[in-house]
């Protein structure tokens, strides 16, 4: 892509006297004389336009910015030139990807020997490049940068992409500046290991490394907890085993490993081993080194004994859930029971004092009218009728609430191999179900009980009407 600009920006360097170049920068500065043909400037200006970043190219003379398209004037024998290109202000194309460019191969390795690969401020954090570096021979680069000659490289799959969102989760504890360990944005997956392509594995082995680690601390310091707590080193610009792309390979493994589920054991198990293997006469990065690839088989050795272990575990306590989910569902049904005999208790008693004490005489309860012996009975046991059922129902309701709080204040101290979910599926399906059913039905005797009471309220107003009929037959 910038091939021909950067081939033009060579030239203007050759007769450069000053050259400056960062990230975000390019600046070029010299003296005109009259041996130099100015189409040299008026070239690379019109391949500026021709890419679209013309606005980006400052030019001054003596000082003075100068117009791109009328500077031929401006140049006389002995003046200060400037040029400064601002490749901040580059903009991403089609793809999301934004192309930009090293002049300088020299000032392209500074730059990524200085840079912090877990500073939210280093550019492969937010945004993918394309980095065409002149006068290189390779490419490599992976999920979210890739160095060229050309431009021509397109970026990889990113293999991080389901576990990322885990490396910072509560595993890691970062008690220094903001950080962001992204090990998608500096994985190096495609290209050579090179003495330009190292400082960008360099760069990913660091940030895979942050990604095991449980506290990051200020003066390079770190926390790994295992079966021993360690707090050393890290070793941001310490020496490193080659060959690099190995060892990153292996840190790749871990990482993945450890984040893909069961992060928590995973990760613990993990750090178990390299607590107990790690070397602490060197920082942990390079130590880490020599004992990643047997720790990593260990830990899944270990890991695929715990998942056995916690499988059993896992069945035994669902089976203790259901055995405790049973007996709540048969306290609703000892609960109905309780209710209905408690209604026929009720409907019998009231049938054997009215049917047999009152109504057995008959002309007793005739001499009665006057001072309502009758209504006042029947009153009587109408209020019962529903004061036995709000009693009940107030009973059961605590009763029924306080089990049910108690379970799962029971399951939450106790219950370490069902999630919550789990937890509250089983219940549902089962206890909730019977639940439902057992207010229902306790609904239909709640009615009756009220049916029965309205009955003895009008029991009397029914004895007056049917009265008379009764004289008739007596007579």
């Amino acid at each position: 892509m910038y091939a021909s600009f950067l081939d033009k920006l060579s030239t203007l360097r050759n007769i450069s006297s000053q050259r400056v170049e960062s990230w975000g920068a390019l600046t070029l500065e010299g003296t005109y004389s009259d041996t130099i043909n100015k189409s040299y400037f008026e070239d690379l200006f019109t391949e500026s336009s021709n890419l679209g970043i013309k606005p980006l190219l400052t030019f001054t003379v003596l000082g003075e910015n100068v117009d791109l398209d009328n500077f031929a004037e401006e140049l006389i024998d002995g003046c200060e030139w400037k040029l400064h290109i601002n490749k901040d202000a580059l903009s991403k194309d089609e793809n999301g990807i934004i192309n930009t460019f090293f002049l300088s191969e020299e000032q392209f390795k500074i730059w990524v020997n200085h840079s912090n690969p877990i500073s939210p401020e280093h550019p492969f954090n937010h945004n993918k490049y394309s980095i065409e570096v002149y006068g290189i021979s390779e490419k490599f680069g992976g999920t979210q940068f890739a160095v060229s000659s050309d431009g021509s490289i397109y970026l990889s799959n990113d293999d991080f992409k389901q576990v990322e969102k885990e490396i910072t989760g509560e595993c890691h504890s970062f008690k220094t500046e903001e950080t962001l360990i992204k090990p998608s944005c500096h994985y190096v997956n495609f290209g050579t290991e090179s003495e330009l392509s190292k400082p960008f594995i360099r760069n990913s082995i660091l940030v895979l490394a942050y990604s095991l680690c449980n506290e990051l601390h200020e003066d390079d310091k770190i926390v790994v907890r295992g079966v021993r707590r360690l707090e050393c080193t890290f070793g941001k610009t310490s020496s490193l085993p080659v060959p690099l792309m190995t060892y990153q390979k292996r840190l790749k493994d871990a990482v993945l490993w450890a984040y893909e589920k069961d992060c928590n054991l995973r990760h613990k198990l993990l750090l178990d081993r390299i607590t107990l293997d790690l070397d602490l006469n060197v920082p942990f990065v390079t130590g880490l080194s020599s004992v990643i690839y047997d720790a990593l088989i260990q830990a899944k050795e270990r890991y695929n004994f715990a998942t056995y272990k916690r499988q059993d575990e896992y069945y035994k306590e669902l089976r203790d859930l259901l055995k405790d989910i049973k007996g709540m569902s048969e306290q609703c049904n000892q609960k109905i029971r309780s209710v209905l005999s408690n209604l026929s208790r009720d409907v019998l008693g009231a049938l054997l004092l009215v049917g047999v004490t009152l109504l057995s005489k008959i002309t007793e309860l005739n001499k009665l009218n006057d001072n309502h012996l009758v209504k006042y009975v029947f009153y009587g046991y109408g209020v019962y009728f529903l004061a036995s059922a709000l009693l009940q129902l107030i009973v059961d309701i605590i009763d029924l609430s306080d089990t049910n709080r108690e379970f799962d204040y029971w399951k939450n101290i106790s219950r370490n191999y069902i999630s919550n979910s789990e937890f509250a599926k089983y219940k549902n399906e089962t206890y909730g179900k019977r639940k439902c059913k057992f207010w229902v039905q306790y609904a239909v005797i709640l009615f009756v009980y009220v049916a029965l009471a309205i009955i003895c309220f009008t029991a009397y107003d029914i004895w007056n009407m049917l009265q008379p009929g009764i004289e008739s037959v007596n007579k």
